[in-house]
């Protein structure tokens, strides 16, 4: 999860998932990040945040989704959005 109206964080938000993905007991996992705070003002787009965490170099080892959502009330259709991704990918 990032916080999408945070920018000065977002090189920490790489280095955490750089740490993850370098994990080899997860090798080819699908990714999913979740860009928190989308309804907000100052909110950095999806594609900058995909951007920023370099997910288009992530291709040839995984596959990988962004979603943005505004608030923790759609939680449910996220969870939900994401099983039908991960069951869609495999």
């Amino acid at each position: 999860m990032i916080d999408s109206n945070d920018r000065e964080r977002f090189e920490e938000s790489l280095e955490e998932l750089n740490a993850i993905l370098e994990n080899p007991e997860i090798p080819g996992v699908p990714v999913v990040v979740l860009a928190n705070k989308q309804d907000l003002p100052n909110a950095t787009s999806c594609s900058q945040i995909a951007e920023a965490l370099h997910l288009h170099k992530l291709t040839h080892r995984y596959s990988w989704h962004l979603l943005g959502y505004r608030s923790m009330c759609v939680w449910g259709a996220l969870v939900a959005k994401w099983f039908e991704y991960t069951i869609w990918v495999q």
